[in-house]
């Protein structure tokens, strides 16, 4: 009988260790399925195009060792793309008027653009005309869903003898968001327009009128970056553009698509209320006392820069509420332990804000917490609707502020949304 019960305890055990082992091997064999997945899913980049307005009104930023020379380089020779990936990099120079638009292809080697980088080397048969928005659709059709083009212009709007600038510059304007629609609905493009200020030394052109003056101080003067977003927050991130000599500001635009922002009612911050399991529902606690209640979310893919997230002008609330406040979650200073704990209840994710609700009194049912698609300040700041006489003016440009409401509403246009997100909190009783 214990002969029997032997040779039984040693079939189990057989068993058993030959099923772990089993077992084993299948966890083995199924770890590289989920690497190469991850490999495949990466971003491929195979080409950046560089493109540099070479109209005479550039001359002047190249007349001289400047920042805007310093910049180009190192666009050229894109360190987070040559050190990462074998993406082949071509050089062009791009000029002339909207039916005689001509790239000059410089070929590959950024010691020929170098040399490029000064006046006698920009000009061609074509620098005599700007188009930006011809040279806008000439950009956005270069790019494929592996490469990366860049544009870098004065972004100033040549309208010449107008007896009427600023209708001029409307019709520009609905150019601008014309070419846009049409080459975005092909692809989903995201756009880059960083403003970088530099010494110019040269004539400026007037955009206002047919003519120009000498001039010899800064003037601004901007960088377009178009491709998939994957591609450009891979290779562009925040810090990175903030690294470029004379950085003034930047901002994003892509499709407005908020569906994919995680958010959730969160047990920190609140006054009146309590989170109930259902984790976008509060619970009000004391009739007609005021309410907070804090929303937690991941705003991490949103590039619209911490000054545009953190204002809660830029939010909208409906059912008698508002945004009182917006603010990173490591800003908080937690010394009592609450905020880690309200952190543990999501588990599963992290969110970078906390956005607070307010009303003076209880208002129950469904609110929407919007985030709106405006133009951030500095681009109305930046913005001249007359630029003849210039006036030493070094950080205006004519026509910036109608170029870029073009830009944004043909972005509102394609998304078929107008809003950044829209998150929806029950209050009940």
């Amino acid at each position: 009988m214990i002969s029997i019960r032997l040779r039984y305890f040693f079939v189990l055990a057989l068993i058993t260790l030959t099923v772990s082992c089993s077992s084993n091997r299948r966890a083995t064999n199924e770890t590289p399925k989920v690497e190469a997945q991850t490999e495949s899913d990466s971003p491929k980049l195979n080409v950046v195009n560089l493109y540099i307005e070479n109209s005479a009104s550039i001359y002047g930023y190249t007349s001289t060792n400047s920042a805007y020379i310093n910049v180009v380089n190192d666009l050229a020779q894109f360190s987070n793309i040559i050190n990462d990936t074998e993406s082949k990099f071509n050089y062009f120079l791009i000029s002339g008027t909207l039916n005689n638009l001509e790239e000059y292809f410089l070929g590959s080697n950024p010691s020929v653009l170098t040399k490029t980088l000064k006046p006698e080397g920009l000009r061609r048969s074509t620098s005599g005309n700007s188009d930006i928005n011809g040279m806008f659709n000439h950009v956005l059709k270069s790019i494929d869903p592996e490469s990366i083009s860049i544009l870098i212009s004065d972004g100033v709007y040549d309208i010449g003898e107008e007896s009427n600038p600023l209708s001029a510059l409307e019709t520009q304007g609905i150019g601008t968001r014309t070419t846009f629609i049409k080459n975005l609905k092909d692809q989903d493009t995201e756009t880059v327009v960083i403003k970088l200020a530099s010494q110019f030394d040269g004539y400026y052109y007037h955009g206002a009128k047919k003519a120009s003056e000498n001039i010899n101080h800064e003037r601004p003067y901007y960088i377009w970056l178009f491709g998939k977003k994957e591609l450009i927050d891979t290779f562009f991130s925040d810090d990175r553009i903030k690294g470029l000599k004379g950085y003034q500001n930047h901002t994003v635009f892509n499709r407005l698509n908020g569906s994919d922002i995680k958010y959730d009612a969160f047990s920190f911050g609140n006054e009146n209320v309590r989170k109930e399991r259902d984790a976008k529902t509060y619970e009000i606690s004391r009739d007609r006392e005021k309410v907070v209640f804090a929303i937690a979310a991941d705003l991490e893919s949103i590039r619209k820069g911490s000054s545009y997230l953190l204002n809660p002008q830029n939010y909208t609330a409906t059912l008698g509420y508002s945004v009182k406040k917006v603010e990173e979650v490591n800003s908080y200073l937690n010394t009592d332990g609450k905020m880690e704990r309200a952190l543990r209840n999501l588990s599963s994710w992290a969110p970078t804000h906390l956005i607070l609700v307010e009303s003076e009194k209880p208002i129950t049912g469904q609110v929407e917490i919007t985030l709106n698609s405006k133009l951030p300040p500095w681009i109305t700041e930046s913005t001249s609707d007359n630029d003849y006489p210039l006036n030493g003016n070094t950080y205006q440009t004519f026509g910036l502020g109608t170029l870029m409401n073009g830009i944004n509403e043909a972005y509102i246009e394609t998304s078929g949304a107008k809003d950044i997100f829209n998150f929806k909190i029950t209050i009940q009783q």
